[in-house]
């Protein structure tokens, strides 16, 4: 069996999912952020909502990028507007 550091848990570097999970401490909890734990089947689901998840993350993170694009963008054109307004 891998250790908790082997698998890059997300319990070893963040706040852990529960006060008794598993990848921190010996303790037959379990774990709610890897897929070292459950049936084939539950891991299977957790590595699916965790792959979601991130890519859920990813699009958010592309989305705020084309927010601040177009914020600039806007800005700008205020400016624009305001030096025209300005100059009657």
């Amino acid at each position: 069996m891998f250790s908790p550091l082997q698998t890059g848990c997300p319990c070893l570097y963040t706040t852990p999912c529960h006060p008794h999970c598993s990848c921190v401490e010996s303790n037959p909890r379990g774990c709610q952020r890897c897929c070292r734990y459950g049936s084939p089947e539950q891991q299977k689901a957790m590595a699916e909502h965790l792959a979601t998840l991130s890519d859920q993350v990813v699009a958010l993170k592309r989305e705020k990028a084309e927010a601040r694009h177009v914020a600039v963008a806007l800005y700008d054109a205020l400016e624009v507007a305001r030096a025209l307004i300005g100059e009657f």
